[in-house]
């Protein structure tokens, strides 16, 4: 007798030996042909995801943070001479903190100690969620501001002092926010924390009805992934191609410069190596969370087991489980590694932060500073 576990996660408690009730079958147990089914033996792929949660969010939260808060001070310790790219980078640190503190942090609570922020109360249970994809997606469009400036700056050096200002990476920071905030709004209404009385989990955070739950796991998941890797892995892909060409010119030009100016225009463009790592990083710790797509398939088609087929079902959430947390963890990757970036490949960066631990003034000098007069020799002799 085949009976209909399209919600069995919900339901079941798997406990090894024990008979397992699922209300959807005759009796309110899994049956196989009047034969009461057993949860098998937990696998190692569910004990290796589990404890992949407890153990890794942790680190990667408290070294995000830290490397977040130190690029904050040193980002401010010059904030008199407060570049553009600077102010990208001090939100981008934000925005990073922000979502450290959001989605790798409930998880890890939800893994150690089976308690869920979202479920508290309603108010909680819609800005955890909005904040997951929103603070995800505009850092990913930060990224990408960052880099387009440094692209442009490479393309016409003569217009970077009149373009590329404070105000208007101010202005492009607010576009920024603002889409994101309408792109992701929905979800302030789509959640809601739902009272079930008499049950032993009073409270759960959950879709508003069955239509937008269709809509989150069909449509959303495609413009999400859109707005968090398609977009932005195209053009930071463009604007490194026009980066790194940049950089093959100013090569090219060095050969016949003095040695002096030579050293001036690579201590200028010092934020360069600092931006392609930047991308390089969001490439590789992006590109596994195309997962997330055929997810909703994977989860639907394992549903639709039936029940003498409980085994197997077992066997396929638990892969689908390690996916999602192998893919869930290397994403968060990419918001816990800026400082070190900074630190290894941005010179400015690192005397600045050497200086902030001697307690010592800082020197004036603004990480990611552009020198126009050098691009713009560059530019015209290269070409």
């Amino acid at each position: 007798m085949k009976c209909n576990v399209s919600d069995i996660t919900r339901n079941i408690t798997s406990i090894a030996g024990a008979q397992l009730k699922w209300p959807g079958c005759p009796n309110g147990y899994l049956l196989d042909n009047c034969t009461y089914v057993t949860a098998p033996q937990a696998s190692y792929m569910k004990e290796t995801y589990l404890w992949m949660w407890k153990i890794v969010p942790p680190i990667l939260i408290v070294f995000g943070i830290v490397g977040n808060i130190c690029t904050i001070c040193v980002l401010l310790r010059s904030s008199k001479r407060l570049t553009s790219i600077s102010q990208y980078l001090l939100v981008l640190a934000c925005s990073d903190t922000v979502f450290l503190l959001n989605a790798p942090l409930r998880q890890w609570i939800r893994f150690v100690w089976s308690w869920d922020i979202r479920d508290q109360n309603n108010v909680l249970c819609k800005l955890s969620a909005y904040l997951t994809y929103a603070t995800y997606h505009f850092s990913a469009w930060i990224l990408v501001a960052v880099t387009m400036e440094r692209g442009y700056s490479v393309l016409w050096p003569h217009r970077v002092k009149s373009i590329c200002t404070r105000k208007t990476s101010v202005a492009i920071i607010a576009v920024i926010f603002t889409g994101i905030f309408l792109l992701n709004v929905h979800t302030l209404y789509g959640v809601y924390l739902n009272e079930q009385p008499g049950m032993a989990q009073k409270s759960r955070c959950q879709f508003l009805n069955s239509a937008y739950e269709n809509f989150f796991s069909t449509i959303w998941n495609w413009i999400n992934f859109s707005t968090a890797f398609i977009g932005p892995f195209s053009l930071l892909f463009i604007g490194n191609i026009v980066i790194i060409n940049g950089i093959r010119k100013s090569h090219n030009l060095q050969k016949q410069m003095c040695a002096a100016s030579s050293t001036a225009n690579v201590k200028n463009s010092s934020i360069t190596p600092v931006l392609i790592l930047l991308s390089f990083v969001f490439f590789i710790s992006q590109t596994p969370t195309i997962y997330f797509l055929y997810y909703p398939f994977h989860m639907k088609s394992t549903r639709q087991l039936p029940c003498e087929k409980y085994a197997l079902f077992v066997h396929e959430e638990d892969t689908i489980w390690l996916i999602y947390t192998v893919t869930s963890l290397v994403s968060y990757i990419n918001t816990t590694v800026n400082f070190a970036i900074y630190f290894f490949s941005g010179r400015r960066f690192r005397e600045e932060i050497l200086r902030m631990l001697r307690c010592q003034q800082s020197n004036g000098r603004a990480f990611g500073e552009p020198n126009p007069s050098s691009l713009y020799s560059a530019s015209v002799h290269a070409s």
